[in-house]
C-alpha cells in the first residue's frame, strides 16, 4: 500500500486532529504543513489557503493566496507535484493562525465526512482520472 493509498484510507478529520495535537504551541511554514499532511499535502494546502477567506476577509492576502491556489491547481492538472515560490512556502503561520486554520479545517472535514464517502473507486483509480478530477 502506498502513502497516497494509506492516506486515503484514514479519515481526513482524524489526520488533521493528529496534526493539530502534534503542532500545538508551534508555528509551521507552509512547506512543513504540506509535508506533514503526507499524500494529502497538495489538496490540503489548497483547502488551508482558501479556508481563511471562507470566514473573514483578510485585506492584502487574497491576491498572493489566490495566485498560490492557481499555481497549485495548474500543477495538479498537468500531473506535476505542485511547486510554489520559496517565499510562499517559507511563509510561517503563527501558532494562533495555525490553530485557527486547523480547527476550522477539522470542523469542515467532520461535516463533510457525514455525507462524502469513497464510491465507485474504479472511476478514479488511474492517474489520468485523478488529473481530470
Amino acid at each position: 500500500m502506498t502513502t497516497n493509498e494509506s492516506a486515503s484510507q484514514s479519515q481526513l478529520s482524524t489526520d488533521l486532529e493528529m496534526l493539530h495535537a502534534r503542532v500545538k504551541g508551534k508555528s509551521l511554514t507552509l512547506a512543513e504543513l504540506k509535508q506533514s499532511l503526507k499524500g494529502r499535502g497538495s489538496a490540503m494546502l489548497l483547502v488551508l489557503l482558501a479556508l481563511p477567506f471562507c470566514f473573514i476577509a483578510i485585506p492584502g492576502l487574497s491576491t498572493p493566496f489566490g495566485i498560490a491556489i492557481c499555481l497549485i491547481g495548474a500543477c495538479l492538472v498537468i500531473g506535476r507535484e505542485p511547486w510554489l515560490p520559496r517565499f510562499i512556502m517559507r511563509r510561517r503561520l503563527s501558532t494562533a493562525r495555525l490553530a485557527q486554520l486547523l480547527t476550522g479545517a477539522i470542523k469542515v472535514a467532520r461535516q463533510l465526512e457525514k455525507f462524502v464517502r469513497p464510491r465507485l473507486a474504479f472511476l478514479h483509480a488511474g492517474p489520468g482520472m485523478l488529473r481530470l478530477i
